[in-house]
């Protein structure tokens, strides 16, 4: 072999050589690469624990018309809103920190209802989805007219029991105000009683676009009955006696027995009873006691008397005489002392 082709071949095999060891260091680097690779992976996961932070807790507010709407995190932190918009609370909350979005105090002027959506979880990032939506509120209310009794219990939407307390004209409204574009059904639960009143519901039924102040409840006045007996009416012939009340509604009644008459007086009327006809069986008149009042319950007590009419005895010696509307009772022989006879007082003198 030539020296010029020893030399080319020695060449060629240090070129060999060359490139196998270069082959097989790559071999080796792509070995610890992948190591490297898998360390890498190492290092992804060690990222997936809990992020060290400070986050802050944020979202948007949506349909805000009114004004003095405060929002709180976790009980605290005050934040008053004044316009629709994004808000973030100004203190942060450390990684793997909760938070609770709340309202703490709801708009008015107009009154709103704002309510929170995605309100609490677990702060692994900057928060910014909370959000809050305010709508438009109405409460319901009106008036009842004529109110005597007590116990009246009002409805809306077959709940949110009202109690009435007063008499009279009462103005009302319901404690639970309803959204905007809401219905209403305003009823009586409970009539009032003591006296008992049936009472009827007008402008009580609608969709609120605003706070309803029309709905009239309306208490008629109860009627009260006027009666009494007759008592001492001498029997047979024309024991009839024609009776009257306030001039009018004209009432027979024969014989000794209780009476009605047919027409009721209105609460807070005036009553007067009176003999318009005396009866013909006997020659002494009646009288009439407790004929006259005002009706403020039924009355039965108006008595016509066609017998004890004549003398009111009153005595010291007998203390139960003492009284009004007390008559004596004719005795034979007449007792010491004399306590039937008229015409003087005990021991009188001259």
């Amino acid at each position: 072999m030539s020296k010029v082709a020893s030399k080319t071949f020695f060449v060629a095999y240090l070129l060999i050589v060359s490139l196998v060891a270069t082959a097989c260091s790559g071999v080796k680097g792509g070995t610890t690469g992948g190591s490297g690779g898998s360390g890498g992976s190492g290092g992804s996961g060690g990222s997936g624990g809990t992020p060290s932070g400070p986050f802050t807790i944020g979202g948007t507010v949506v349909g805000l018309s009114g004004s003095g709407l405060v929002l709180e995190d976790n009980g605290a932190d005050d934040l008053t809103i004044t316009n629709s918009g994004a808000f973030i609370f100004k203190t942060s909350i450390a990684g793997g920190g909760a938070y609770k979005v709340t309202v703490k105090t709801q708009p008015t002027t107009p009154s709103q209802n704002c309510s929170v959506t995605n309100g609490s979880g677990t702060a692994t990032a900057n928060v910014t989805n909370v959000q809050v939506t305010c709508g438009n509120i109405f409460t319901v209310g009106g008036s009842i007219s004529g109110l005597l009794g007590t116990g009246m219990v009002l409805q809306d939407n077959g709940g949110d029991n009202l109690t009435i307390n007063g008499t009279g004209n009462v103005n009302f409204t319901f404690a639970t105000p309803l959204p905007a574009g809401a219905t209403y059904a305003v009823t009586v639960f409970t009539q009032p009683s003591n006296p008992a009143q049936t009472c009827t519901v007008l402008n009580g039924t609608g969709a609120l676009n605003t706070s309803i102040t029309n709905v009239q409840i309306i208490c008629p006045q109860p009627a009260f009955t006027i009666g009494g007996s007759v008592v001492g009416l001498v029997p047979g012939a024309g024991n009839t006696v024609e009776l009257q009340d306030n001039a009018g509604d004209d009432l027979f009644v024969t014989g000794n027995t209780s009476f009605t008459f047919p027409t009721p007086v209105t609460n807070g009327g005036i009553y007067n009873v009176s003999v318009f006809l005396q009866p013909t069986s006997q020659p002494q008149p009646c009288n009439v006691f407790n004929y006259t009042g005002i009706a403020k319950a039924n009355v039965s007590d108006v008595l016509v008397d066609c017998q004890h009419n004549d003398w009111n005895w009153i005595s010291w010696y007998i203390g139960g005489t003492n009284k009004s509307n007390n008559y004596a009772t004719a005795v034979n022989p007449l007792p010491t002392p004399d306590l039937n006879t008229p015409g003087g007082r005990d021991f009188a003198m001259t």
